[in-house]
């Protein structure tokens, strides 16, 4: 356990729909979410730049869709222009080295036994960056990330100001490269890879969590190519 000081990819299923989509980034709190329809692809490559709304600036629901919006829990995000992005030009940004780890979910859209992955890239040596999921609020959820500085992959389960290890392993994974990170849950495990290799699989006492998917760094970092599928439905077995 583990006390914070303040805190082959799925390959997404052949033939699932696919949902592109143009976000905006915002910082309030407290809206609701809907479930993602089972095996169908929401994916954010952060082009071309969105509309990145503050809490002081208008809101921009009417020119984007709810799934569109990202909820910026901690951390300086903004979406910039970076040419060695995987998919030019833009990438989301993480700019704030803090002590604390930084944030950011999509606000209004929650998955079930889920697959997740998105491309990052640790912006300094000892940056980690990875993907969350099972978001039950902003500081209630499981995250993977890679760590260049410990050559190592690991998926956690964070509560509050507790973060309790759920699985680590080995890879070898360099700061100022672009690295891709995905988990996904089958049958109870849940498994996480690192450049389309599987690292390991680890049981969660949820099998299939439900909640929202975001991104997560310790200190500067990039990414892109963010993309998440629910893979069940249970409410819709009830």
């Amino acid at each position: 356990m583990r006390v914070l000081v303040g805190l082959a990819s799925l390959g997404l299923l052949l033939g699932a729909s696919l949902a592109c989509t143009r976000p905006s980034l915002q910082t309030t709190r407290g809206l609701d979410f809907t479930l993602a329809e089972p095996f169908v692809l929401h994916r954010w490559s952060f082009d071309p730049a969105p509309h990145l709304a503050t809490p002081a600036s208008p809101s921009p629901i009417q020119a984007t869709t709810p799934h569109d919006r990202f909820l910026a829990v901690h951390g300086r995000w903004r979406v910039e222009a970076d040419a060695a992005a995987p998919s030019a030009p833009h990438v989301m940004s993480q700019e704030q080295a803090t002590s604390v780890p930084a944030r950011i979910l999509v606000e209004r859209l929650a998955f079930e036994g889920v697959s997740v992955r998105a491309k990052c890239r640790p912006d300094d040596a000892a940056a980690t960056c990875g993907v969350i999921f099972g978001a039950r609020d902003e500081s209630d959820y499981f995250v993977a990330r890679v760590e260049p500085s410990a050559r190592a992959v690991q998926l956690s389960r964070v509560v509050g100001a507790v973060e309790i290890p759920l699985g680590v392993s080995h890879v070898e994974v360099a700061a100022h490269e672009w690295h891709e990170i995905a988990v996904w849950t089958r049958a109870g495990d849940t498994f996480v890879s690192v450049d389309g290799a599987v690292a390991f699989s680890a049981k969660l006492d949820d099998a299939s969590p439900t909640g929202r998917v975001g991104l997560f760094a310790e200190g500067k970092a990039s990414f892109d190519d963010l993309g998440a599928m629910s893979l069940e439905s249970r409410s819709a077995a009830h």
